[in-house]
């Protein structure tokens, strides 16, 4: 008998985090990079042209034994009716027998998963001493993007919030995003940036370090003008045909990269500068940076673009981390309480047997979660800290309080990014 799991929006909700969509992100980029995964032909059909749409994005992932699809729907008049916009469902399949694995509500698959795809690219192609972070779009993404962001680079320190057709609406829209992304942060040590509203656009992209766009946009709104040398941009906003977010003069001098070539080209923001031969269409994946097969920044003055259109295997991937959590929970294979009751090691130990969850996630979870204060939560950052500050020093010296030490640690550091200066001159391979 095939055995179909059926989750909703609101179980998925309570089941996914931020570090489970990043890290599944990462891995359906480094199968595809790998050979191990492929895409399949995306299909998009519009019933009434600017006002009603669908696209279906599918392909295989041979490393979790799955393939999949994602349907999803815009009815730009359902609000009026009192219903979603935006519809979206997820199958996924065993890849040996065909045999229906799981039925999944897209939406908020989608969000985490976007989210966690504009933040990867920052993660790999940023500076590492980038400071301060624009999120140009107030949108629905907007929190998953400033949250996943904030996850991968813990050395940012401000995030400018920017409605780029509506600057006047950008300060109510930072209210209400500010909540959001604290809730998305807590299983994972919570927002430790300052979130504001951008003076302007302008003032905001000429100060920023990671510039991050999720607009409908058609006619680019960041002027190349305003960004300087450095900056790193992933943009998020177009995924089909004349859609378009930023100058495509910043083609002409950026080290450009993207989730699948082929659909960045034809419906990412790539499309438009490739089509006026403005850019050569030379892109790298992003799936080669995270696997150190092919180099990402290579300077400090690089201007970096990445390309994330969205593709089957962030969805399939996501869906699959979800599916394992929901059946080892329910199962009792993974018992919260007794996570709770038990030994340190023995929570670790258990949490990790879910997908997506590794030793960072787990640490975190155990912190944050289930108030285990003995648990440090350690990263190549954190690592720099502790090189630097207490060199010498392992965490299980600080005891019952070492989560406690950690985030004291992580707040200096933040406060003083002039004594890793030296240290991250040049941007690792991986640096989490």
């Amino acid at each position: 008998m095939t055995e179909l799991t059926e989750l909703n929006g609101a179980t998925i909700q309570s089941l996914l985090t931020i570090p489970m969509a990043v890290r599944a992100v990462e891995q359906a980029y480094l199968e595809k990079s790998t050979g191990g995964a492929a895409l399949w032909p995306m299909v998009f059909h519009e019933f009434t042209p600017g006002a009603a749409d669908l696209d279906i994005k599918s392909g295989h992932m041979n490393g979790l034994g799955l393939y999949g699809m994602k349907v999803v729907s815009w009815f730009g008049d359902n609000p009026a009716k009192d219903l979603p916009a935006l519809y979206g469902t997820s199958l996924l399949f065993d890849i040996h027998t065909g045999a229906p694995r799981a039925l999944l509500n897209a939406g908020p698959i989608t969000d985490f998963r976007t989210g966690a795809a504009g933040a990867v690219g920052a993660k790999y192609l940023a500076r590492p001493d980038a400071e301060t972070l624009l999120m140009a779009g107030t949108g629905a993404l907007a929190p998953y993007l400033i949250a996943a962001a904030l996850y991968c680079l813990p050395q940012l320190k401000t995030v400018y919030v920017a409605n780029p057709h509506h600057p006047e609406r950008s300060a109510a829209a930072c209210t209400a995003i500010v909540p959001q992304v604290e809730k998305l942060l807590a299983a994972c040590g919570g927002c430790h940036a300052a979130i504001t509203a951008a003076p302007s656009l302008e003032t905001a992209a000429k100060q920023s370090d990671v510039i991050l766009t999720a607009t409908p946009a058609r006619e680019p709104f960041l002027k190349a003008e305003w960004v300087r040398p450095g900056t790193h941009i992933s943009c998020v906003g177009a995924d089909m045909t004349g859609k378009q977010e930023i100058d495509s003069a910043l083609f002409s001098a950026a080290r450009v990269f993207g989730d699948d070539a082929a659909q960045c080209l034809s419906v990412g923001e790539c499309e438009i500068p490739y089509k006026n031969g403005i850019f050569d269409g030379t892109l790298c994946d992003i799936g080669g940076v995270i696997s150190g097969a092919a180099p990402g920044r290579t300077g400090g003055e690089d201007i970096t673009i990445f390309d994330s259109t969205g593709i089957a295997l962030q969805d399939i991937s996501t869906a699959a981390a979800l599916l394992d959590a929901a059946r080892k929970v329910a199962s009792g294979q993974v018992d919260l309480a007794r996570v709770a009751a038990a030994p340190v090691e023995e929570g670790r130990r258990e949490l990790q047997t879910i997908f997506g969850v590794g030793p960072k996630v787990a640490e975190c979870a155990l912190l944050y979660g289930f108030h285990k204060t003995e648990c440090f939560p350690l990263d190549v950052w954190m690592k720099r800290a502790m090189a630097t500050l207490l060199p010498g020093r392992r965490p299980e010296e600080f005891g019952e309080n070492a989560g406690l030490a950690q985030q004291y640690l992580f707040h200096y550091s933040r406060l003083h990014p002039e004594l890793f200066a030296e240290k991250t001159a040049h941007p690792p391979a991986n640096r989490r």
